[in-house]
């Protein structure tokens, strides 16, 4: 973040590797780093991992680009990736941090990328 509200974020996720994350700790990982309904939407998809492993790395991207704010990893689930009618993520932060998100996932072999950028609301 720098001094004109504004910040950048980028995150790159293994897939094999999140895939053996969640299999070695199980529901639990899920359930503290993910939302029901991210988790629901997840499971629409062809390959849930997949798409878990990459609102994982927007997740990640979003804490990277709100440096100073009170989000940390451990604050996963209060970041909700959510999808627009045209498939696209949508990102959205807890009332109390002043930013708007705007967020971007891909995928490649093996990989999952997530870039934010954020904006101060900040007046």
């Amino acid at each position: 973040m720098n001094d004109d509200g504004f910040g950048i974020g980028v995150d790159l996720v293994s897939i094999h590797k999140f895939e053996r994350l969640i299999h070695n700790t199980g529901f639990p990982f899920i359930e503290r780093v993910f939302t029901p309904t991210e988790v629901a939407m997840a499971l629409e998809r062809p390959d849930p991992v997949q798409s878990l492993a990459g609102r994982f790395a927007l997740k990640e991207a979003t804490i990277k680009a709100l440096p100073g704010t009170p989000l940390t990893v451990l604050d996963m689930q209060k970041i909700d990736i959510g999808r627009e009618y045209d498939g696209s993520p949508t990102v959205m932060l807890p009332r109390d941090v002043p930013y708007t998100v705007s967020g971007s996932i891909s995928y490649d072999g093996d990989y999952a990328i997530g870039a934010a950028i954020i904006l101060s609301t900040d007046e």
